[in-house]
């Protein structure tokens, strides 16, 4: 049975971007409808981070000790710009990204494509394939 890790992006401390709407509800909202789909129609565990752990470290170090196989974290962007981006840690994990793109394009949505981001810490401490995805 595959274990899938959701991390709504920031926390009840770190509400992301404010605006027309608070990206940390916005996160909940979205990875809530993903654990319900996925465990709806796919042989598989999810556990998600309750919004409590702050620490991008301490929320890595949980998906890792849990034994997760993919670990998705869902933000949405402020800073502008028209379309769903698949952020992954290197060029091994594109296809993890390609697969996330695939559904959203179906949707009707928009894309700007899977990109590269080493630096970012919930995509390089994590052991398991991991995709962080930008609405």
């Amino acid at each position: 049975m595959k274990k899938v890790y959701i991390n709504p992006g920031h926390s009840d401390k770190d509400p992301g971007a404010v605006g027309y709407e608070t990206e940390r509800k916005l996160n909940v909202a979205v990875s809530q409808f993903m654990a319900e789909y996925l465990t709806a129609n796919y042989d598989c565990q999810i556990k998600m981070n309750p919004g409590t752990m702050d620490s991008l470290f301490a929320i890595c170090a949980d998906a890792n000790a849990w034994g997760a196989d993919l670990f998705v974290s869902n933000h949405f962007n402020a800073g502008g710009g028209d379309g769903y981006e698949a952020l992954v840690y290197g060029e091994d994990r594109v296809s993890v990204g390609k697969i996330f793109e695939k559904h959203v394009l179906a949707a009707g949505q928009n894309s700007r494509g899977v990109k590269l981001r080493p630096d970012l810490a919930v995509l390089r401490q994590t052991e398991m394939p991991a995709v962080l995805n930008e609405g």
